[in-house]
C-alpha cells in the first residue's frame, strides 16, 4: 500500500461520520467487546507471522542442502564414469596388443575405436595411448561436436615431460588425476574448455606395464552440473578453486551481493568434504560445501574394482573446489511475506465483520446508520491502497468509493455517491457479460473477470476485478464490495506485443501469419456460402534500385507511402497484408460472379495509384508494379494452392514487362513446371562437366592474323542435339549458377589456350558476362581468383560488358572495372549501340574494345544509315583511344568497307564460325609456316572464338 493523499472533504467525511453523537453505552460495550478481541487477533496473526517465515527459512536452507546434494552426487557420478570408462578401456587386449607390438593396421583399428568412443561419450577432449617409453601411439582429439584423429607425422615424444615422469612408475590400476588445467596439443594450447587428464597404465596379464592411457575429461560437464541443479531466480552460485580462481559465476560482470570478504577467505566454511555448512548472512542464506571429486571417486572405484587413484598434484590432494550458494533474504521470504499479506487482509476483514458483530450486539440504533457507519470505517482501511475499491447497496447504488477510484476514473467521490456502477461501463461487454455477472453474484459467490471500463474523460482502462456479495445477520446480501487492479499498462503491453506478432511494425499492415489466418477464413465462408475470393500477390518494380542508390530509410518511407496508397484503393472489408520487403497482398472477400472483373478493376486502380510519383528525400521517385491475381474458387480450393497460384501470375507479370497485371492460368503453371525441370537439368548438367566451350575467331584486319577468341557456352544433354545458351542464361542468372559456370568456362578456356604452347601465344580469350552476374559480388576477387588458379596471364584475358551495365551509372561498376583493369584484364563493350549509354560518362571508365553489334553490319555496304552508324562508332571509338571489333562480318564487301574505315578487328563466319576446343588446332597456322589467308580458314571451316587485339 501506498500514502495517498485524499482531499479536504474526504477527510471531513471521515471526521464527521467517526465523531457522530452516540450513546455512552454503545462506546463502552463496543470497547469491552471489539478491542480486546483485535488485539488477540493482531498478536496472533503477528507471531504467526513469524513463526512462519522461520519456517520458510528453514525449508529454504533443507532445499539448498538437497540441491547441493544433488549437484555433489552429479559430480562424483561423472567423475566416476570417466575413471570407470578409463579402466574399461586400458583393459583391452587390442590396446594392449598395440602398446606392445605398435603396428600400423592394428593403430588405424585403436583410432577408429577412440574416435567412435569419443563421439559417443562427448566428454573427454583427447584419448591419447603411450608406449613404455612415453611415446604416443594414437591420439583422437574431439572439440566442438567434431573428432579428429592425429596423424603419425602429429605424434609425440613426451618421454621427457614432467607429467611423464611422475606417471612412468605408476603399478597396474594406479591411476594418475590432474587438477583442473587448459588443454595441449603439439606441445602447446588447444582450443577448448579446461580438462582433468586421466592417465592409468596398460598392462599384460602379468601386470607389465605396456605403455599408459590418458583421457581429458571435458572440465565444462562440472560448470553444467552446478549451473543445472543449482541455478534459479534470486539465487547467486559461485564455483572456485582452492586458489581463488573463478570457475563458475551465475551471473558474471555483476556485483555480488554479498561481500567480498565472505567470498574470498570462506574462514567458517573449513568444513569436512561433502558436509554442507549454511548460515543467515543479512542480505540471505549462505551455503557452502568443499567439493573432493577424486575422494568419492577413490573410495568407490577401491570398494568396487581394487583400483588405486593416485593423484600426482600440488600437496597430492587432488582437484579442491569451493561451492558457494547464496539466495537473498526476499527470495526467502517471498512467500512468507505474501501470505503475511493475506492474513494481513484476513485481519482486517475478519475485524470489520467483527465491527459488525459488536456494532450489532451493542444495539446500534438504526441499521441504515449501521451500514453507513461500516463503510465508513471499511473505507478508512482501504483509504490508501492503490487499488480501486467502491461499496454498493443491495440495489446497486455507490455508497463508497475510495481514493485510487477517483485517481483512476476521474470521478469524485460526490459524483459517484449514490450513482450506479453502469456509469463506468464501456461499451466493451456485451449483454452475456453482465448476465453471467450477476448470475455469479445472486449466487453469493464472487465474480472474478478483467474488465474494460471508461473513465469520466472517456478513456478506457483495464481493471483486474473482484466483486464480492456481503450479507446481512439474516443472510440476505446488503452491500457489493467491488475491488479493482488497474492493469492498463500490461494490457497495452500484452497488445502491443499481439500487434508485434500479426502485424507489420513498419508499414502496421497484416503480416504473413495474420495474412493466412484471414485468407483461410474466407476460404472457409466461401465454401459455405458459394462465394467467390480474390488474391493478389503484389510486387513493386525498381524497389531495391530505390533501396540501393537512396538508403534503406527512403526504402522504408517508400513502403510507408505504398501501404497508405494501397489502403485508399481497396475497400474497408478486404485486407492487404505487408508480407516483407517490397511484397505485398490483398485479400478481396465476396466478390460475387463477376470476380474476375471486380478484381480487374481493384488491380487498375492499384496499379494506377503506384504509377503517381512518390515523394522521397524531396526528390520525385517512380516505382511501379506487378500484380499476380487468383481466384477462389476457379483457380484454387486450398490456402497454399491459391497463394502460389498467385505468386506464380506475379512473376508472369513481371516478366511481360513490369506494371501490369495477369491472372493465374494453368499454362503458367506448365511454364513454371518446365522452367524448374530446366533449372534441375543445369543443375545436373553442371555437376556432370555437360557444358562445353565453343570458340569463334577475332581477325587482325591489318595483318589477317587470328588474334583472339571469343569464348562461348554450348551445353551438351546426353544423347541430344548442342544447346546454344539463349535459354539457359536467364535461369543460370537467377538461380545464382552462373558464377560456377563462368568459373568452369574460364578454367577451360585458359586450358585450351595454354595447351596450345607458343603457337597460341598471341591470342586473347575474351569473356560474355551479363550485367546481373557483374553486379551480383566482388567480380574483381572472383576473377583474381580465377587468374591465380589457372595461371593464364591477365593481359591474354578481355572481359565483355553490356552496354545495359554502364547506362546503371553505379558507382560500384566504375570501381569494378578500374578492378580488372589493375589485374591486366581488357573491357569491351559488347553490341555497342544498341543502348543508351552516355558518350561523357563512357569516356570516364576504363574501357579497352568497343564491339560493333552485328545488327549495324546488316545493311551494309548498301543501307546509308547503317554505313553511318558504323562510321560514327569507329570513328569515335579511335578518337577515345579504343580499339573497335566489328561482330557478324559475312561477306567480303563488309570487310572491304570495314578495311576502308580503319577498323582494327573483325569476327563472323566470313572467318569462322564455332568450334569444339579440339578444333581449334586447326586454324591456328603450323609451326614455322606463316598463318593461312583468312578466306582459306573459312573455306576449311572453323569455329566461333572471340579474339582480342594485343595492343
Amino acid at each position: 500500500m501506498g500514502n495517498i493523499p485524499y482531499n479536504d472533504a474526504m477527510h471531513r467525511r471521515m471526521l464527521q461520520t467517526l465523531l457522530a453523537p452516540v450513546d455512552r453505552h454503545w462506546l463502552r460495550t463496543f470497547a469491552l467487546f471489539f478491542l480486546p478481541v483485535a488485539l488477540a487477533c493482531a498478536l496472533v496473526l503477528g507471531a504467526f507471522h513469524l513463526q512462519d517465515r522461520h519456517a520458510e527459512e528453514r525449508r529454504a536452507a533443507l532445499g539448498e542442502q538437497a540441491s547441493i546434494a544433488l549437484a555433489l552426487s552429479r559430480i562424483h557420478r561423472d567423475f566416476e564414469s570417466a575413471v570407470g570408462d578409463l579402466l574399461i578401456l586400458s583393459q583391452r587386449a587390442d590396446l594392449q596388443a598395440l602398446a606392445a607390438h605398435p603396428a600400423p593396421g592394428l593403430r588405424l583399428l585403436i583410432d577408429r575405436e577412440f574416435e567412435t568412443f569419443a563421439r559417443q561419450k562427448r566428454l573427454y577432449g583427447q584419448i591419447c595411448l603411450l608406449d613404455r617409453d612415453g611415446h604416443e601411439l594414437s591420439r583422437v582429439i574431439y572439440h566442438a561436436g567434431a573428432t579428429r584423429i592425429a596423424p603419425p607425422d602429429e605424434l609425440l615424444d613426451k618421454g621427457a615431460s614432467a607429467t611423464f615422469q611422475r606417471i612412468a612408475h605408476l603399478g597396474a590400476g594406479s591411476i594418475f588425476v590432474s587438477d583442473l588445467m587448459n588443454p595441449s596439443t603439439h606441445g602447446g594450447p588447444a582450443p577448448g574448455p579446461p580438462v582433468i587428464r586421466l592417465i592409468t597404465p596398460v598392462t599384460d596379464a602379468s601386470g607389465r606395464v605396456l605403455g599408459h592411457l590418458a583421457l581429458d575429461y571435458l572440465g565444462d560437464r562440472l560448470i553444467e552440473q552446478v549451473r543445472d541443479e543449482l541455478t534459479g531466480v534470486g539465487r547467486e552460485v559461485y564455483l572456485f578453486t582452492r586458489t581463488g580462481e573463478w570457475l563458475h559465476r551465475s551471473t558474471p560482470g555483476t556485483r555480488p551481493p554479498i561481500s567480498s570478504r565472505i567470498l574470498n577467505t570462506l574462514a567458517w566454511t573449513r568444513a569436512t568434504p561433502g558436509t554442507i555448512s549454511q548460515r543467515f548472512e543479512p542480505p540471505g542464506l549462505l551455503s557452502h560445501t568443499t567439493i573432493h571429486p577424486l575422494n568419492e571417486v577413490a573410495s568407490q572405484m577401491g570398494a568396487d574394482s581394487g583400483a588405486v587413484i593416485g593423484p600426482l598434484i600440488d600437496g597430492a590432494e587432488g582437484p579442491v573446489w569451493q561451492l558457494v550458494s547464496f539466495v537473498g533474504a526476499r527470495t526467502l521470504t517471498e512467500a512468507s511475506h505474501q501470505r503475511g499479506m493475506s492474513f494481513l487482509y484476513a485481519y482486517l476483514w475478519l475485524m470489520a465483520i467483527w465491527f459488525v458483530v459488536s456494532a450489532y450486539l451493542t444495539g446500534i440504533r438504526r441499521a441504515s446508520r449501521r451500514a453507513h457507519a461500516i463503510a465508513e470505517r471499511l473505507s478508512s482501511v482501504v483509504e490508501q491502497t492503490s487499488d480501486v475499491v467502491y461499496i454498493t447497496d443491495a440495489n446497486g447504488h455507490i455508497q463508497y468509493v475510495n481514493p485510487s477510484f477517483e485517481r483512476v476514473t476521474g470521478y469524485t467521490h460526490e459524483e459517484a455517491l449514490g450513482q450506479n456502477p453502469r456509469l463506468l461501463r464501456s461499451g466493451r461487454h456485451d449483454e452475456r457479460f453482465y448476465r453471467r455477472l450477476w448470475r455469479t453474484l445472486r449466487s453469493g459467490e464472487s465474480f472474478h473477470d478483467i474488465v474494460i471500463n471508461r473513465t469520466r474523460a472517456g478513456s478506457l482502462y483495464y481493471e483486474q476485478k473482484t466483486i464480492s456479495p456481503l450479507r446481512d445477520g439474516r443472510g440476505r446480501i446488503s452491500h457489493f464490495v467491488s475491488t479493482g487492479k488497474d492493469i492498463t499498462a500490461q494490457m497495452r503491453a500484452q497488445q502491443r506485443l499481439q500487434r508485434l506478432a500479426f502485424y507489420n511494425p513498419l508499414t502496421g499492415l497484416p503480416n504473413r501469419h495474420l495474412f493466412r489466418d484471414r485468407l483461410q477464413r474466407l476460404i472457409t465462408q466461401g465454401s459455405r456460402a458459394h462465394s467467390h475470393v480474390g488474391l493478389m500477390f503484389i510486387d513493386l518494380d525498381h524497389f531495391k534500385h530505390i533501396n540501393d542508390s537512396l538508403g534503406h530509410d527512403a526504402g522504408d518511407t517508400l513502403l510507408k507511402q505504398v501501404a497508405d496508397r494501397l489502403r485508399l484503393g481497396v475497400r474497408e472489408s478486404d485486407t492487404i497484408a505487408h508480407l516483407g520487403g517490397d511484397e505485398f497482398t490483398v485479400i478481396l472477400g465476396d466478390l460475387g460472379d463477376t470476380a474476375a472483373a471486380a478484381a480487374a478493376a481493384v488491380a487498375e486502380k492499384i496499379l494506377d495509384a503506384l504509377h503517381k510519383p512518390f515523394r522521397i528525400k524531396r526528390q520525385e521517385v517512380f516505382v511501379g508494379a506487378s500484380i499476380g491475381i487468383a481466384l477462389y474458387p476457379e483457380d484454387a480450393t486450398e490456402l497454399d494452392d491459391l497463394i502460389k497460384h498467385a505468386d506464380t501470375a506475379m512473376y508472369h507479370a513481371k516478366h511481360q514487362g513490369r506494371n501490369r497485371y495477369a491472372f493465374y492460368s494453368g499454362e503458367m503453371t506448365a511454364k513454371v513446371t518446365r522452367r524448374l525441370n530446366l533449372e534441375i537439368a543445369l543443375r545436373h548438367a553442371l555437376q556432370r562437366n555437360e557444358f562445353v566451350n565453343h570458340y569463334q575467331p577475332i581477325f587482325d584486319l591489318r595483318s589477317e592474323r587470328m588474334i583472339g577468341v571469343e569464348v562461348l557456352l554450348r551445353w551438351q544433354p546426353p544423347g541430344k542435339a548442342l544447346q546454344a545458351p539463349t535459354a539457359l542464361v536467364p535461369v543460370l542468372e537467377e538461380t545464382g549458377l552462373i558464377r560456377q559456370v563462368t568459373r568452369q568456362l574460364f578454367m577451360e578456356a585458359a586450358q585450351t589456350l595454354l595447351g596450345l604452347g607458343e603457337r597460341a601465344a598471341p591470342l586473347y580469350a575474351s569473356l560474355n558476362l551479363s550485367a546481373r552476374e557483374f553486379l551480383s559480388g566482388d567480380i574483381v576477387a572472383a576473377f583474381r581468383e580465377v587468374l591465380a588458379s589457372s595461371g593464364l596471364p591477365g593481359h591474354r584475358l578481355v572481359v565483355e560488358i553490356t552496354e545495359s551495365l554502364l547506362m546503371e551509372r553505379t558507382p560500384g561498376v566504375a570501381k569494378a572495372l578500374q578492378g580488372l583493369r589493375d589485374l591486366g584484364i581488357r573491357i569491351a563493350v559488347d553490341d555497342f549501340g544498341t543502348g543508351y549509354s552516355s558518350l561523357g560518362y563512357l569516356r570516364e571508365l576504363p574501357i579497352d574494345i568497343l564491339k560493333i553489334d552485328r545488327a549495324f553490319l546488316e545493311g551494309v555496304p548498301d543501307n546509308h544509315g547503317d554505313k553511318a552508324l558504323v562510321t560514327a562508332i569507329i570513328a569515335m571509338a579511335h578518337s577515345l583511344g579504343m580499339r573497335v571489333v566489328a561482330e557478324g562480318v559475312e561477306s567480303i564487301e563488309q570487310e572491304a568497307f570495314l578495311r576502308k574505315l580503319d577498323c582494327d578487328a573483325v569476327q563472323g563466319y566470313r572467318y569462322g564460325k564455332p568450334v569444339p576446343a579440339g578444333a581449334l588446332d586447326t586454324l591456328l597456322p603450323p609451326p614455322g609456316r606463316p598463318d593461312p589467308d583468312p578466306g582459306t580458314r573459312t573455306r576449311r571451316g572453323s569455329a566461333s572464338f572471340h579474339v582480342v587485339p594485343r595492343g
